[in-house]
Order: structure tokens, then C-alpha cells, then sequence
């Protein structure tokens, strides 16, 4: 599979404080990658770095296949990014902002900036200025003016920050088109752990600049088990209950009120009755089935995956 983004032992150094340290990250051709962690995390320096906005203190990163320099100005082409907030002509219409970015970027294409108004659904804004733009009208243009030179890679950090369910939604589909029908490889950071887990193919995870886990979307969801979670209020009868009237033994109390059951070959209803009948006391109890986000919590807390 082509490598589209890899870096080795990056590390970014500011003021004397290390904020990347030894990420060793890598993108194939094809991938929704959705990069995670807290803010400070580290993922906005990463992206930086990986679009030349910023130099490496120490590491390598190579683009397509070659290493990134100063001089890799036919790999940058081939990259759209959306870094940080989007800044705009606000006095002026999509189109113009678009003619002027294409201008600058040495694209003469002008079919390209129809198609991607078309895409992102902004070719009914006509003369509009920008500063009458929606919050996600604004991130549909920011993504239009990204692909309108036909980038294979886009670098999006956080594109859905702020937007109401519907800007999120319109966003998503738009990526999932530019993935799909355009083939299009995309590095997505977001806070939005359940937008990531619809549209990636993989994660990486990286907390105080270090990335602590990449793994495909698929592994998770294999190593990631549903479970039955109870509420009550005695954690020792319920379990002696559920091991010696059910015969159930993957169970993992988690607090002094909850346990979770992960041997779902008995329905919820038939242990439910069997609390009851013999004396446990249950404020509720649930099926669950585990998310990115549980399983992105449990690293932040530095544990594994429950089984």
C-alpha cells in the first residue's frame, strides 16, 4: 500500500519545551486518518509540519513517497489543507476568494472552482460576500478552496469545530464524497470522537506530543466488546449472584455501584429477574455496545481494552 504521510521521530521544540516528541505517524493512500487527542495535545503541530507551515527540531517526514525539504514545492502542490481558522476576503464572494487562491497558487483551471463549488454546494452563494456566510457556509468554502487544485491529500484540523449538528452532518458527507468518489486521502483532527468513528479508517492517538496508539478502525471494533452495564448498590452481592445462579464470570466490577458483564450469551432480561429474585438491589441496567470513545478514554486513562 503507498505511503502518503510518514514521519519518523518528529519532534517539535518551542520556548525549551518539547510539544512533539518521536511521533512516528504514517498515512496510506486512501485513508480517512483521524488524528485524536486533548487540546495542547500536539495535533495542530503535527499537521503544521506535515504541510511545511512549520520546520521539524529533529525527525524526518516524507510526502509521497520523498522526503519533505524546503525545496518540495511539486509535493506541496499536491497537498489542501485547512489549518487552524480559515481567514477569507470577507468583502468578497466565494468565487472571487477562489479565482484569487487559484491565482496565487499558479492554477489556471477555472472549470476546477465551478466543480468545487458544485461539491461543497456553494454555487448558488453568487455574489454574496463572505462576511454573510453561515459558520459552516464559511467551512464548505474553506474545504472548496482546499481541493479546487485538485490536492490527493487534504489536512483538515478540526473543520467541524463549532458547527451545529446539520453543518457537522453536510461536512461528513462532503468528506466521505471527496474520499470515495475522488480518492482523495484525508488527515482529519477533531474533538467530535463520534464524527471520527463514521468516516475514519484509522486513528492515531496523541496526548502531551506523544503518539500513544495508530490502529485501524476495523482492530478497534474487534478488540472493542458490547457488554451489559449494572447499576446497584452492592457490587459483591450482584457478582455472587450473577457467578453462582447465572454462571457468568466475565465480569469486571468498575466502581463501588457498577459492574459490567461481557458474556452476553444470557439476555439481559433473564439477569435482570435473577438480581431481583434473589435480593440485589438494581438501580438500572443496560445494553452497551463499546465506542471510539470509550476506547479513546480508556488510553487517556492508561488502560487497556476490557475482555
Amino acid at each position: 500500500m503507498k505511503t502518503i504521510i510518514e514521519t519518523r521521530q518528529l519532534t517539535k521544540v518551542f520556548h525549551e519545551k518539547e510539544v512533539v516528541s518521536n511521533v512516528n505517524m504514517t498515512v496510506n493512500k486512501g485513508e480517512i486518518y483521524g488524528f485524536l487527542g486533548p487540546n495542547g495535545a500536539g495535533k495542530t503541530t503535527v499537521m503544521k509540519m506535515a504541510a511545511n507551515l512549520i520546520k521539524p527540531t529533529m525527525g524526518k517526514i516524507r510526502l509521497f513517497g520523498s522526503p519533505l525539504t524546503a525545496e518540495s514545492y511539486e509535493i506541496l502542490g499536491k497537498i489542501g489543507s485547512i489549518i487552524e481558522q480559515p481567514v477569507f476576503y470577507e468583502k468578497l464572494s466565494a468565487r472571487k476568494n477562489l479565482e484569487i487562491h487559484c491565482e496565487y497558487m499558479g492554477y489556471h483551471n477555472k472549470n476546477a472552482i465551478d466543480e468545487s463549488l458544485e461539491i461543497v454546494k456553494l454555487m448558488n452563494s453568487g455574489v454574496q460576500p463572505v462576511k454573510e456566510f453561515s459558520l459552516g457556509m464559511k467551512q464548505r468554502l474553506a474545504i472548496a478552496r482546499a481541493i479546487v487544485t485538485r490536492p490527493e491529500l487534504l489536512i483538515l484540523d478540526e473543520p467541524i469545530n463549532g458547527l451545529d449538528p446539520v453543518g457537522i452532518q453536510e461536512i461528513r458527507n462532503l468528506l466521505k464524497k471527496l474520499n470515495k468518489e475522488y480518492g482523495i486521502t484525508i488527515l482529519i483532527s477533531s474533538h467530535i470522537l463520534a464524527e471520527i468513528e463514521q468516516i475514519a479508517d484509522k486513528i492515531g492517538v496523541i496526548i502531551e506530543g506523544k503518539l500513544i496508539e495508530e490502529i485501524e478502525m476495523e482492530k478497534i471494533r474487534e478488540k472493542n466488546k458490547d457488554y451489559i452495564e449494572i447499576m446497584t448498590n452492592n457490587t459483591s452481592k450482584a457478582t455472587s449472584i450473577l457467578e453462582h445462579h447465572l454462571n457468568i464470570t466475565n465480569i469486571k466490577v468498575l466502581s463501588p455501584m457498577t459492574i459490567r458483564i461481557y458474556d452476553l450469551s444470557i439476555p439481559q432480561d433473564v439477569i435482570s429477574e435473577a438480581l431481583l429474585k434473589h435480593g440485589a438491589v438494581i438501580e438500572s441496567i443496560y445494553y452497551k455496545s463499546s465506542s471510539l470513545e470509550d476506547y479513546f478514554f480508556t488510553l487517556m486513562n492508561g488502560g487497556g481494552i476490557s475482555a
